[in-house]
């Protein structure tokens, strides 16, 4: 396992894969998986057990580590240096991060010595891929010398959707799997991946109103209004959840993002309107808002604030 993680991710590795032909790259990471499902099937009757911890954090690494390699098969493009392009490295470096952690449940102190000097040096890897991504190569920013980040493809499943929501699918998944690390930085995870996700929508709403170029200036009123609605829709969100896990901490997560939704109504939203559309706005907010408060009662007339046993991510 180690041997093929190595050659698969690290020399010649996903540099490789990228720039191999389309049945090369299905051939080099589809058939090692295949192998390793079918070993992970034969262990049933091991679990638990550490042969069968290698072989399932190997099929998760390296499922992504491929779908990150087929992306830039897809965008026909081995750009490496955009925004989605180093959005895939860091999930690649992030994925293997997760895969020396998940790994520690193996035990012995020298092995988790090691794997948490891997993880953290691939998690750094990571940051440093989502740090060029985040600054330098945001399409919201011009980079150097006033280059722009245009953004590929069609709306919604475009070049932004290449960038963050694998990364947020990493994030989320580490959240939900790797249950030896404390609660805290689980859902520190869990944040990670809903702001990934987050950030990818806002971003969806601005290129859906301004073009594929997000690095122009200001924003439009009617941009403003999708971004009011989304966050309205996402407390919402969260408040369903909240109801269907029992879980306080979400449901306090959704009025957060109710209160925070008002006040960017009340002093961002409101002040570029007037008249008789003013007064339509503040009707629509407040049923909104009377339909948010009604559910809440519900949630409290239900099972008032008794969360779940385990209100942990996962």
């Amino acid at each position: 396992m180690i041997v093929i993680g190595y050659r698969l991710i690290v020399d010649p590795g996903v540099i490789h894969g990228i720039e191999a032909t389309f049945p090369e790259a299905m051939l080099a990471y589809g058939g090692p998986l295949a192998l390793l499902a079918a070993g992970w099937k034969m262990l049933d009757h091991r679990a638990g057990q550490p042969v069968r911890i290698v072989v399932e954090s190997g099929i998760w690494t390296l499922s992504a580590v491929f779908a990150c390699v087929l992306l830039f098969q897809i965008m026909g493009e081995n750009d490496m240096g955009s925004h989605w392009g180093m959005g895939l490295l860091a999930t690649v470096w992030f994925a293997s991060a997760a895969n020396q952690l998940y790994r520690l449940r193996m035990g012995g102190r020298l092995f988790k010595a090691v794997r948490l000097v891997l993880a953290a040096l691939f998690a750094l890897a990571g940051l440093g891929a989502a740090a060029l991504q985040a600054t330098l190569l945001n399409p919201l920013f011009k980079g150097l010398f006033g280059s722009v980040e245009r953004v590929q493809g069609p709306p919604v499943l475009d070049s932004l959707a290449v960038a963050y929501l694998p990364l947020a699918a990493v994030f989320a998944v580490a959240a939900w799997r790797l249950d030896t690390l404390p609660r805290l930085m689980r859902r520190l995870l869990a944040v990670i991946s809903a702001g990934y996700a987050a950030y990818y929508i806002a971003l969806e709403i601005r290129r859906l109103w301004r073009g594929p170029v997000l690095s122009v200036p200001d924003v439009t009123q009617p941009e403003l209004y999708s971004y009011t609605v989304a966050m309205m829709i996402a407390a919402l969100g969260a408040l369903l959840v909240a109801f269907w896990r029992r879980s306080t901490l979400l449901r306090r997560v959704a009025m957060a993002g109710v209160a925070l939704t008002v006040a960017k109504v009340f002093l961002i939203d409101m002040a570029g309107l007037s008249g008789l559309i003013r007064v339509a706005s503040f009707l629509g907010l407040g049923l909104a808002l009377a339909g948010l408060a009604w559910l809440d009662r519900m949630m409290s007339a239900q099972w008032g604030d008794a969360p779940r046993a385990d209100d942990s991510p996962g």
